[in-house]
């Protein structure tokens, strides 16, 4: 951590006013004072229960201290100082004012205040963009190749065509289209920001391995023939949704989430979907995953087992919803209702739908909650039978990303709390503090009354004696007043036998 704490000390003491004492780090490994009238001393801080120490300048003539660093053991155990150094803090209040001012704000070198980080422009996104392929750029800024190029879209930046990086391969010279000047300068600023050099190549390591894995994976659904041959998850949906009654009449949909498999699909598309969904739980088995039904939450999890992260699943099939037209018999039964309803209240007005529901045979799979989701869906050239790899490989790339955002929400969620505890103990030490310095001004102040008292007791004593000697009941009065004053003095433990006694009860009434 060492490193971490010279810049900010060098920094600190970078605003020191120069004197004759010059202040330096080298090679962030010690802190050396640089002292031209004495020799430099190496000291080691051996105070246990809290290491504190100052690496600072002094003016020759009031010895003033200019500036000071609190350091920890951990942080940093051997301090290179002027042998006059530690008689900066020789007295209570100073070491108290030190403290004060240290431990009243948190370790400056420990807290990442790094200057945000500044968006690329328009310009520079157009030259990466034609300097490598998207594929290259896009993990840079945390995005996908197709999240990227709608980006570049939206901001006017033409894109390299289909067949150009292979042509710039092949040794052909090939020439830029032009970038068009925009009307409007708020889409100069792209709002892309890049990724630390860290993430970055995690990112493009995950993208490689997804990409091998899509190359080594062979999927293909299974023809659905005898439920013998299904996946025991996958029968037990086909006997539940298979079933004649308790499905909805508008949209067609059959789905029983909290029972099976998440699926919500048609009559028509549930043998395609049961055969998707059997190919792809004997694929991700093998690579290291398994399916689960959660009844009480109504969904179905995939749960990876090296990590435990869970993601959950759907398969849905898309329904075309259009405002239903009335057909010749309803409205004749509509003319029927207002023909009776005038005077037979009884009569019921018809039911019709307000939308009519046609079946699609699009099927889309869902897999994950924000900020770690995808999805696939059949388009109008592929279906998602034949993009099954890419599937499989996208789920266990999902995966691996679910398990980063936990650890990183974990991680946050641990610093939130060592920062609460922290805040707690600051909060609880300033109460404190604060309670013991009215104590002890309580009792300074209450040695200060009872001094006072028996001044005032001693001064009556004499005034007795130089007018005839103190009576009886002087004698009593002065040694009532020293008893208080004794009481009142917070070095004597004395008790008073009226002022201690309990508070006396009031009377109720007499009758």
């Amino acid at each position: 951590m060492l490193e971490q704490a010279a810049p900010w000390i060098m920094k600190q003491l970078n605003t020191v006013p120069r004197s004759k004492n010059r202040v330096r780090v080298e090679d962030a490994v010690e802190i050396e004072v640089e002292h031209l009238q004495r020799p430099v001393e190496s000291i080691f801080v051996h105070d246990y229960r809290s290491f504190w120490t100052t690496c600072a300048t002094y003016r020759k003539e009031s010895a003033q201290l200019l500036t000071f660093v609190r350091v920890s053991r951990p942080w940093l155990s051997q301090l290179s100082l002027p042998s006059r150094a530690p008689a900066i803090c020789k007295t209570f209040r100073a070491r108290r004012v030190l403290a004060d001012k240290l431990m009243s704000r948190p370790k400056p070198w420990e807290t990442s205040v790094t200057e945000p980080k500044k968006a690329v422009d328009r310009e520079t996104l157009y030259e990466e963009v034609w300097t490598e392929p998207v594929t290259v750029v896009a993990p840079r800024y945390g995005l996908s190749d197709v999240g990227l190029a709608k980006i570049c879209r939206t901001l006017a930046i033409p894109l390299p065509s289909r067949g150009y990086w292979a042509k710039v391969k092949a040794g052909k010279i090939m020439h830029r289209a032009p970038l068009p000047q925009l009307n409007q300068e708020a889409l100069s600023n792209t709002g892309l920001i890049k990724l630390p050099p860290e993430q970055a190549e995690i990112r493009e390591a995950t993208r490689k391995a997804s990409a091998q894995l899509r190359k080594e994976l062979n999927v293909a659904p299974f023809p659905v023939q005898t439920p013998a041959s299904l996946h025991p998850l996958v029968r037990a949906a086909s006997e539940r949704l298979r079933r004649r009654d308790g499905w909805p009449e508008d949209t067609l949909l059959r789905s029983a989430p909290k029972e099976v498999l998440n699926l919500s699909v048609t009559k028509a598309s549930l043998d395609r979907a049961l055969g998707i969904v059997d190919a792809l739980i004997r694929s991700l088995v093998t690579q290291g995953f398994e399916f689960e039904v959660n009844p009480s939450g109504g969904e179905t999890l995939i749960r990876w087992l090296e990590t435990g992260a869970t993601m959950v699943f759907s398969l849905t099939e898309h329904v075309k919803r259009l405002p239903h037209v009335n057909t010749p018999a309803e409205e004749r039964a509509q003319k029927r209702y207002w023909g009776r309803s005038r005077w037979d209240s009884s009569v019921e007005y018809p039911t019709i739908p307000r939308y009519d529901f046609t079946p699609t045979e699009v099927l889309a799979i869902e897999v994950g909650r924000w900020p770690s989701r995808s999805s696939w869906k059949d388009t109008p050239k592929t279906r998602l039978e034949q993009r099954l790899n890419a599937v499989v490989a996208g789920i266990v790339d999902l995966a691996r990303q679910t398990h980063a955002h936990q650890l990183e929400e974990t991680r946050r969620k641990d610093a939130h709390q060592r920062a609460v505890v922290h805040y707690e103990f600051l909060t609880k030490r300033h109460t404190d503090e604060a309670e013991r310095f009215k104590q002890l001004e309580t009792q300074a102040t209450d040695w200060e009354r009872a001094a006072r008292l028996r001044l005032y007791a001693n001064a009556v004593e004499e005034h007795a004696a130089a007018t005839g000697g103190p009576s009886a009941e002087q004698v009593d009065w002065l040694s009532w007043a020293r008893a208080k004053a004794d009481w009142l003095d917070p070095l004597i433990h004395v008790s008073d036998p009226i002022l201690d006694a309990p508070e006396p009860k009031r009377p109720g009434f007499g009758w």
